[in-house]
């Protein structure tokens, strides 16, 4: 993984969802972090992250009452061993 990362900007009326299939799709492609604000919480894509998984980190953030709001996803490590 790089040490670099990629802010995007997403036009208005573009929901959740889209937002973070597009941020994880290119957290895979270029191998890179990539994060964008969307409705005051900070959203990070990490290559290999669930765009799903990211958005319901999104929406629980959203909920909260915490005064910054950071949504997340790390990759999922597969711990089972393959035969």
């Amino acid at each position: 993984m790089s040490n670099a990362h990629l802010k995007l900007e997403f036009l208005a009326g573009t929901d959740i969802d889209s937002a973070c299939y597009e941020a994880a799709r290119l957290a895979n492609m270029l191998g890179l972090t990539v994060d964008f604000d969307f409705n005051g919480v900070k959203v990070m894509a990490m290559q290999g992250i669930d765009p799903l998984e990211l958005a319901e980190l999104w929406a629980v953030e959203m909920g909260s009452n915490r005064q910054i709001k950071i949504a997340c996803a790390h990759p999922r490590v597969d711990t089972k061993e393959t035969k």
